[in-house]
């Protein structure tokens, strides 16, 4: 805008003193009465600052006072603005050249370098007058490498800005770099190219380590046996490493993307995935859902899950073992442990609780597998401190115990005796204490049984000494008399009377009864010590039985005036051996005559008892025994043997053989007796309701 000014005097007063507020314009107005200058004015209407730029001249009087003021004035307000905003960008753009983390320098059209800033001096190793002094971009770029051509063609083709090279600095040194060229034009409208130059080797070194990780991290990723997983956020596959590509038939591509539950048997998805919720939330610890391979197999595994990082996103990291060794060592073990003919115990080694037994466990202790399991031994009374202590003593270095002896109790009470063996295992991440008890007290019974019976056969061997030494006595007394008798009658038959004959065959009879008697029982003896008899129990009329039986005393009752009596039911009946049963009555029958004074009485009683066992006395009234000789009746090994009462021999073996046949039976012999007054033989049998052994 101009403005045309004409003014007196009072109006240019007006004007030079509104408008030209520099003393210095002023001062120049008065010394030279022209102008030609940019100054600021106040617009006086909006009170805003204007530029403009002033040309006129002031004539003045013959006092050099301003008559008038000719002149225009131009609002370059705008131009103004816009200048300085150019010196703002200038300014920016200085400082950011000068300041710039970046190598920047400026070259013409030809690639002549005009000006560098101080980094890109700094990368090259040379100052900007040796750049700038360079004919090309020869001595800066390996202008034939691959990379270099490679990256020109692309901006060609797809504007690409960047471009990686080689750059080579002022010693030889070479690294690597990345340019970017932008072209403008001047305001003289010549054309330039801003060259940014960025030293990438800490990159490129960055890079070569974190593709070195990456590739260390794939081989140790990839060489693990377990299957490995990563998924995103909802779990899906992201990345798996070659375990699970080679062993579930699948490749990359298939498995890319999906629901990781396609990897385990359809009807048990649901499950695996309820599971893994349970584990990300920390409710349980692994999944033991299988995994199954393309074609079908399955593989028990347990899988774990865990939250981290992958390729800077959210992740869920998942590692599945193959626990099919596990398994297959965990059934070798579960055969051994449940087949095992010994009882066998599983228990935590922290706290010495069951966590397993086998069936043997409960059939040799009587408990129930509710009251082991969680429980001690001490706790069930299957072994006191004590005796653990004293296994434990026994144990190596590694808790190693081999066949220790100790006592056990069983529930009921009942002391078994055993060898232990345990040791120490591991059954995947939990260590127990894996015991094996060998029961020994049939073993230890027999040893005692053993000794006893040695013990048994020494005495019966002094026994069977002392019984001949009796029997050879006993033995040669009636067949001395026989001798003599029949000695007689050789020398003397013809001098002999009838009446002298006769007694001495009386005699003789007496002498052969008798020793056919003692004969006959020394056989029985003999056959029971050798375990030959024959036994054959049957149901037996005791009344018919015992009349059988007496047909042999009779006789001797006859002689010596003894009254037999009888009280035996008809219908008693008792399950024996007809001759052992024959044997007892004759052997106890005859003592009773035997040892009754003439006139004497024998009773002979039967009856029921107990609802399988009758009860059969005899009892006389005859001299009785004392006290001190019941107590050896029988035992072969003393001699308890006396005459009877009209010198009846006797050796006392017959006593020993009833009582073995009445034990025979399962019954039991035994006496009353009172000297002068008498004695009474008892015995029990089995009736035909129940037969003993």
């Amino acid at each position: 805008m101009y403005f045309l000014c004409f003014c007196p005097s009072i109006s240019l007063h007006v004007f030079t003193v509104n408008i030209f507020q520099d003393d210095t314009v002023n001062g120049v107005l008065k010394k030279h009465h022209k102008f030609d200058k940019e100054y600021i004015i106040i617009n006086h209407k909006n009170r805003k600052e204007l530029w403009v730029h002033g040309l006129g001249q002031l004539e003045t009087d013959n006092n050099d006072r301003p008559l008038r003021l000719i002149g225009t004035i131009m609002d370059i307000t705008e131009r103004k603005k816009a200048e300085e905003a150019m010196r703002e960008s200038e300014e920016r753009y200085r400082m950011f050249f000068e300041n710039s983390a970046d190598g920047i320098f400026i070259s013409e059209s030809k690639g002549k370098i005009i000006s560098a800033n101080p980094e890109a001096c700094r990368i090259f190793g040379r100052s900007e007058k040796e750049l700038c002094s360079l004919v090309g971009r020869n001595e800066l770029f390996d202008m034939n490498d691959s990379k270099f051509q490679a990256g020109i063609m692309e901006r060609k083709i797809s504007s690409k800005t960047k471009i990686e090279a080689n750059g080579f600095r002022k010693d030889g040194t070479v690294f690597p770099c990345e340019i970017s060229s932008s072209i403008f034009q001047t305001s003289s409208g010549a054309y330039r190219s801003s060259n940014i130059i960025r030293d990438i080797s800490d990159r490129k070194q960055s890079d070569y380590l974190l593709k070195q990780t990456r590739q260390n991290y794939e081989g140790f990723f990839n060489t693990i046996d377990e299957f490995l997983f990563v998924l995103d956020d909802k779990g899906n596959i992201i990345h798996t490493n070659n375990t699970v590509t080679d062993r579930l038939g699948y490749t990359s591509e298939e498995l890319q993307g999906e629901s990781v539950l396609m990897v385990h048997p359809p009807e048990r998805r649901e499950e695996a995935g309820r599971i893994v919720g349970e584990m990300l939330n920390g409710l349980t610890e692994y999944c033991p859902v299988p995994v199954m391979t393309k074609s079908g197999i399955q593989i028990p595994v347990e899988t774990r899950v865990s939250y981290g990082n992958w390729d800077g996103r959210p992740a869920i990291f998942g590692v599945t073992k193959d626990i099919s060794k596990i398994k297959l060592s965990e059934e070798k073990f579960s055969k051994l442990f449940y087949l095992n003919p010994f009882p066998c115990g599983l228990s935590d080694l922290a706290d010495h609780t069951y966590v397993e037994v086998n069936e043997v466990f409960y059939s040799l202790f009587g408990f129930d597998k509710d009251e082991v399991i969680g429980r001690t031994a001490s706790e069930l009374g299957i072994a006191t401190s004590e005796t653990l202590n004293a296994v434990s003593q026994k144990a190596d270095s590694n808790g190693k115990v081999i066949n220790a002896e100790a006592e056990l109790k069983t529930k009921n009470g009942d002391i078994k005796h055993v060898l232990m063996s345990a040791e120490n295992i591991y059954i995947q991440d939990k260590k127990y204490r894996f015991t094996v008890v060998h029961d020994i007290t049939e073993q230890k019974k027999a040893e005692a049984e053993i000794k006893l019976k040695n013990e048994e056969l020494i005495r019966l061997n002094a026994e069977k000494d002392k019984f001949f030494s009796i029997i050879a006595h006993d033995l040669r007394s009636p067949f001395n008399a026989f001798l003599g008798l029949t000695q007689i009658m050789v020398e003397e038959l013809s001098t002999l009377t009838l009446a002298e004959i006769q007694e001495i065959a009386e005699s003789m009879r007496k002498s052969a009864t008798h020793l056919y008697s003692l004969l006959e029982n020394l056989l029985e003896w003999s056959r029971l010590q050798r375990g030959v008899t024959t036994y054959y129990p049957e149901s037996l009329s005791v009344k018919s039985a015992i009349s059988e039986s007496m047909g042999f005393v009779l006789e001797s009752a006859t002689a010596k005036e003894i009254g037999i009596s009888y009280n035996i039911p008809e219908d008693l009946v008792a399950f024996a051996d007809k001759n052992m049963f024959g044997c007892v009555i004759r052997n106890l029958s005859s003592n009773a005559i035997k040892f009754n004074p003439k006139g004497g009485k024998v009773s002979i009683s039967a009856k029921q008892i107990s609802g399988n066992l009758i009860e059969i006395s005899i009892q006389d009234t005859g001299i009785g025994i004392k006290p001190e000789m019941m107590g050896n009746l029988f035992r072969p090994d003393i001699n308890t043997s006396r005459k009877g009462t009209d010198g009846e021999p006797s050796t006392g073996l017959g006593l020993i053989v009833c009582k073995e046949f009445i034990e025979k039976h399962g019954g039991t012999l035994w006496l009353e007796s009172e000297v002068s007054k008498g004695t009474s033989f008892y015995f029990t049998l089995p009736n035909s309701k129940f037969e003993v052994n």
